[in-house]
């Protein structure tokens, strides 16, 4: 059995609203990693998540995030193919490159669509020697060598170990959730 909880706060600066942003947490245990290793669900708004997040953040170090690096992130999206049996192709992704000004620190940061395979993406991004910050995978059901036309579940996965779900929270929490939460136990 799972307990819910709700965090109460106000957000806004000029235009206040009070919100109460309910959430589960929930163990990935019964998939081989201990206890400490959870995740925090929650079904709200983006503003409502990203208060949720930054309150989370604030209890560092009690509660530590878990930090994907590329190659990280790449073989986790690249384990789902197989864990899942279904045809994972990117839907689009973000990345950031160094400005190819001589000695500068700046990043351009971009966000493309497509609708190519997972290896044809991570070739482009090798190529024009981009940084992956998030992709945006969708799960098709694969009947033989067919994949089906509708997806069974859309994920943005970010390198902060956030993940955005639409569709079908199993296949997302057992299969996305946990190869993240293998990935960052590590």
């Amino acid at each position: 059995e799972t307990a819910s909880y709700h965090y109460k706060c106000t957000i806004g600066r000029k235009h206040q609203v009070e919100v109460d942003i309910p959430f589960i947490v929930l163990s990935f245990s019964e998939m081989g990693l201990p206890n400490r290793v959870q995740a925090v669900v929650s079904i709200c708004r983006s503003h409502e998540w990203g208060a949720l997040t930054r309150f989370l953040r604030s209890v560092y170090p009690r509660l530590v995030p878990i930090l994907l690096s590329q190659r990280e992130l790449i073989s986790s999206v690249k384990g789902l193919r197989a864990s899942t049996g279904h045809s994972v192709q990117v839907r689009s992704y973000s990345a950031k490159a160094r400005i190819g000004l001589p000695m500068t620190r700046q990043w351009k940061v971009k966000r493309e669509w497509t609708d190519e395979e997972l290896d044809q993406v991570l070739l482009t991004v090798q190529d024009r020697h981009e940084v992956i910050t998030s992709l945006d995978v969708v799960f098709f059901p694969r009947v033989g060598e067919l994949s089906h036309i509708v997806p069974n579940a859309v994920c943005k996965i970010r390198k902060t170990g956030e993940i955005e779900l639409d569709g079908n929270f199993r296949l997302a929490f057992e299969a996305v959730g946990a190869e993240v939460a293998r990935v960052g136990y590590k």
